[in-house]
């Protein structure tokens, strides 16, 4: 923990630093014995300088406002492939593990486990990059309700004391009942005191994730789940 507090120290001076420690973690160098805590708090030690403030929110500003819009952005051509993995000595992927665990983004990992770390409510994407293309990659995420497997569809239950409830079945035995909601938070009913429930057919997964990002930190978790193989 005591590198955490230096890369704290050393953030405070100025954009240079912090640009330079950003680019040491996009990298993944430093020390693997403590390596995992600056993943986790990189982002929580370095404030954003007025530079970088700006540079995000014309980002923010200059995002696709439609479904169509995000795809294009997103489908490069085959030769631009090896770009979007790698840009200026960066990777893309290290950055996009990153923007998939910051607790203020778009909140992937509150839902999601990879290789045991993360939320229960969605899919385990250990290997998600096996299994689904870039193009279903990006459906699953813009358009989560399209298509959604029988294990995790949505239930609406009303219980005995008239509490309605939403969310994904992630646990039911022994008489216990546990929803799973969008944030990752999980409830524990009785399965006893389950008046009704009625399947929907929309997913948990929020429609809109995708305004939480911007292009960029989108091709990057794409680059990420790629990854994961």
């Amino acid at each position: 923990m005591e590198a955490i507090r230096s890369l704290r120290q050393l953030a405070q001076r100025d954009e240079s630093t912090q640009s330079a420690i950003l680019e040491s973690v996009s990298r993944g160098t430093g020390n693997p014995l403590w390596w995992e805590d600056v993943d986790q708090h990189i982002y929580l030690a370095i404030p954003p300088g007025p530079q970088e403030s700006s540079r995000r929110r014309e980002a923010w500003e200059s995002r696709p406002q439609s479904t169509d819009g995000w795809k294009k952005a997103l489908l490069p051509q085959e030769s631009d492939y090896d770009k979007l993995r790698t840009r200026n000595g960066i990777d893309a992927a290290a950055s996009g593990r990153r923007v998939f665990y910051h607790p203020n983004g778009a909140g992937c990992f509150k839902c999601h486990t990879i290789n045991g770390r993360g939320g229960n409510v969605g899919p385990d994407l250990s290997t998600i990059g096996r299994s689904m293309s870039r193009e279903k990659l990006i459906e699953s995420i813009l358009e989560p309700s399209r298509e959604v497997a029988p294990q995790f569809t949505t239930w609406t239950m009303e219980t005995t004391d008239g509490k309605v409830l939403s969310g994904m079945l992630v646990h039911e035995n022994e008489g216990k009942t546990i929803l799973g909601d969008a944030e990752g938070k999980l409830t524990e009913l009785k399965t006893i005191d389950i008046v009704t429930r009625t399947p929907q057919r929309t997913s948990v997964m929020p429609d809109k994730l995708a305004d939480r990002l911007t292009v960029q930190e989108f091709r990057d978790v794409l680059a990420f789940l790629e990854s994961l193989k």
